[in-house]
């Protein structure tokens, strides 16, 4: 292997050669070597400047992936196999692990596309290195391994198409203007199926984790020893998550989440189906007292455990182990692993960079832990010195040149008040942590893998066990922003309503939108637990969010922007029996497609309310909502013809006046939906209650106009179109007694659910206090007649 040969990784589509150049132009002349698809293979002067360049570099966002760079064989190459054969769809997982039960090197795809032939069959495109693609045609000629059920054999082929990421069954943007009235076009034939266990909880049997990892790396007595423990546990995998409780919880730890608490659960099943939960810790990792508040620590507990249901085995603290860290920073100085450093912080900074060793490294034990014991009395002040391991100056890995372990910050702490001035940083504790909970998998997201190599030096300085550690890909998805710092800024400028703004990607912000956590679990399912870098398009998530909501949303009416109808003939066919009561009393099913589900009784009275932009004053070929002399159907009630309408000094249509027609003689294409008004003079029993309810509707649509969000000019990039406000909607009196949280499909608009800042029947203890609030959290699919 060429030492002086990088590969770049998810480099901007067509924009190769180019941005290659651009990044390496701080490291000397670069030779392009190859480009195509996404990659490229560059070679610089040397290996310092290889290393410079990947020190640099690896990770930058680079749009649809975090640049992956690496030393390469300048001859290789990629290619693409196309793996058909299959009965049904298979999974990214499925895919992983058989390219990987297929390579000597265990190797993941760089890209992995599921799509169907025009026959409907289904079939893979899998981007691998060249190398690799003759490994897999050569195994796929063995029997065995692609032999999928004895009889069928998958097939391996070249492909010169491209492997994408996964993107959802095809559906439309949402739309701005609830209940549109242009002519359907033909509905689409289904792209998915209801499968209940994709919205199940995480740590099915069917679910698909990183593969099984052997822990060899302990010594027998370490082993023996953590194992002792698991034994008393009942436990052979224990897991933690570890969010720093200095902001709030975004989508991406809902995959983290996902893995962390699955991976557990799947275990515990396995061992012990009787056990109801895994062994996974919720662990706060506070140790920079600067930014953390109890608001955040309550935030991400109430979404870990209320939003998303998760039961942690234990909630802990770093905090919980500063005693036994600061005995183990002592220990280290004394085995003359570690030392006080006096350097500035530019200083430091230079020194890593250049791999020089401080002036002040090789101090005797005696010295630094003098010198430590004046930093914990606060005999100096912050930026003063730091405590700093003595590792490996001249490593390839940043990493492992000297990582500071100890700093100064005159700060309270949380939960430790005034006791402490120093702190340990995340490289000190999070690894000593993880092995003094015995936790099985250490696992987390890919940038940081380079931090490996110090995690596991750490341990081994101390003789502690060593967990396995696993990184998987970060969860971007289209049209967002999940940094703390744009989401703080978006807050502070008032450009959103908070952390919880239901346009956002924080979990706060998605549970207010309504997408349930079945709908999370069915996303990260589909999603994937991969080492891929990629972009989700945020139309999965809707499409998760449409087929659950489409099976357990009841219908209701609703009407956002209401103008009055008033029936001139209301009492024309109605009974003596039926005229009792100055209303009708209509059966409306909350699950039209099932004629022998429940339903309930909705009021039609002479007064009813249709939206604003089901009414026209001049008809157009393809509209199919009411105009003047025009018929249309009132959805589960009878057909209604305009006679006449009137408008205020504005030109604004107040008061349509038209004609029912109970038999329905005619069939119109219109089908609107309605709320009918019921006094309470005019059910003095309280039959049905006063109809209809007022609330408030709120329709959000994508923060952000482009799917990949700027890192300068991001705030341009706003949709001002966001967020609309009907101040004056109306729902059907069923809803008076709704519940915070709860999911419905307001007919012909699209699947709603109440606000967490409703004020409900149940908070007012009266329904003239009420406040209710419904935030759209998915429009319907852009053509489809759902039960029109």
């Amino acid at each position: 292997m060429d030492p002086f040969t990088l590969r770049l990784n998810f480099l901007p589509e067509g924009q190769e050669e180019e941005t290659s150049r651009k990044l390496l132009e701080p490291f000397g002349p670069a030779t392009i070597l190859s480009f195509k698809r996404g990659f490229s293979m560059v070679q610089l002067e040397n290996r310092a400047k290889c290393d410079a360049a990947i020190e640099a570099l690896q990770g930058k966002d680079m749009g649809k992936g975090r640049l992956n760079i690496s030393f390469a064989d300048p001859n290789e190459n990629m290619a693409t196999l196309n793996i058909g054969g299959f009965k049904t769809e298979p999974t990214n997982d499925f895919i992983i692990s058989l390219i990987q039960s297929s390579t000597t090197e265990k190797i993941t795809p760089a890209g992995i596309l599921l799509t169907k032939e025009k026959s409907g069959a289904p079939f893979a495109l899998v981007d691998i290195l060249g190398k690799h693609a003759k490994e897999v045609k050569a195994k796929a000629k063995e029997p065995g391994l692609f032999d999928t059920d004895g009889t069928t054999k998958l097939t391996v082929s070249d492909s010169k198409r491209k492997a994408v990421t996964v993107k959802p069954p095809p559906t439309s943007t949402p739309a701005q203007t609830p209940s549109p009235n242009q002519a359907p076009k033909e509905s689409p034939k289904p792209q998915d199926t209801f499968d209940p266990t994709q919205f199940a909880a995480p740590g099915q049997l069917t679910d698909s984790f990183p593969p099984p990892m052997v822990n060899d790396q302990n010594t027998p007595e370490i082993m023996a020893s953590h194992e002792k423990v698991l034994s008393e546990w009942g436990a052979s995998v224990v897991t933690r998550f570890p969010p720093e409780p200095n902001g709030f919880l975004h989508i991406g730890h809902a995959k983290a989440l996902f893995l962390d608490f699955g991976l557990a659960l799947q275990a515990q099943q396995k061992a012990t189906p009787n056990r109801p939960e895994g062994l996974t810790y919720l662990r706060f990792d506070d140790t920079n007292p600067k930014g953390e508040t109890q608001e955040y620590i309550d935030a991400i507990i109430e979404a870990t455990t209320g939003y998303l249901g998760y039961k942690p085995w234990k909630i802990t603290y770093t905090s919980d182990y500063f005693d036994q860290l600061y005995d183990f920073a002592i220990r280290l100085i004394r085995e003359g692993k570690a030392y006080v450093d006096h350097s500035t912080k530019a200083e430091i900074k230079q020194g890593r960079d250049e791999r020089t060793e401080s002036r002040y490294r090789n101090r005797t034990p005696e010295e630094n832990q003098k010198l430590f014991l004046d930093m914990q009395k606060g005999v100096y002040a912050e930026g003063d010195c730091v405590l700093r391991l003595k590792m490996d100056m001249k490593h390839n890995n940043p990493n492992m040149r000297d990582a500071i372990i100890y700093r100064i910050m005159y700060l309270p702490h949380l939960r430790t008040g005034d006791k402490w001035c120093i702190y340990p940083t995340y490289d000190f504790s999070h690894c000593i942590i993880d092995s003094l909970e015995h936790v099985t998998h250490s696992m987390c997201t890919l940038e940081f893998e380079i931090r490996r190599d110090s995690y596991f030096w750490l341990l081994d300085a101390l003789n502690l066990y060593k967990p396995i550690v696993w990184e998987m890909s970060r969860l971007n998805i289209t049209h967002s922003v999940m940094s703390k710092r744009r989401v703080n800024a978006l807050v502070k400028k008032g450009l959103v309503s908070g952390w919880d703004d239901p346009r956002l990607t924080t979990l706060a912000g998605l549970r207010r939108r309504g997408f349930t956590k079945e709908i999370m679990n069915s996303f990260v399912r589909r999603v994937g637990i991969t080492r891929n870098e990629n972009i989700i398009d945020y139309q999965l998530l809707e499409h998760c969010a449409r087929l659950y909501l489409d099976q357990i949303a009841r219908r209701k009416m609703a009407v956002l922007d209401p103008i009055r109808v008033e029936i001139t003939n209301f009492e024309e066919g109605r009974t003596d029996e039926e005229k009792k009561r100055p209303f009708d009393l209509i059966s409306a099913p909350d699950f039209p497609r099932n004629p022998t589900g429940p339903s309930r009784p909705m009021p039609f009275s002479p007064v009813v309310f249709i939206d604003r932009s089901d009414f026209q004053e001049v008809d157009s070929k393809n509209y199919y909502g009411l105009a003047p002399n025009k018929e249309v159907a009132l959805k589960y009630g009878p057909n209604f013809v305009c006679d006449e309408f009137h408008k205020d000094a504005k030109g604004n249509v107040t008061l349509i006046r038209g004609h029912i027609d109970r038999k329905k003689s005619n069939k119109p294409k219109g089908n609107l939906t309605w709320v009918a008004q019921v006094t309470a003079e005019m059910d003095p029993e309280n039959v049905i209650g006063v109809s209809p309810v007022p609330c408030e509707v709120h329709c959000y649509d994508h923060l952000f106009t482009t799917a990949e969000v700027d890192d300068t000019n991001w705030l341009n990039e706003l949709n001002p179109s966001s967020h609309l406000v009907y101040p004056n909607a109306i729902v059907e009196r069923s809803l008076v007694d709704v519940k915070r949280e709860e999911c419905f499909q307001f007919e012909r608009v699209g699947f709603f659910c109440c606000d967490l800042h409703s004020t409900t029947k149940e908070q007012a203890n009266s329904e003239a206090n009420m406040k209710l609030i419904f935030n759209r959290t998915v429009s319907l699919r852009e053509g489809e007649k759902k039960n029109l």
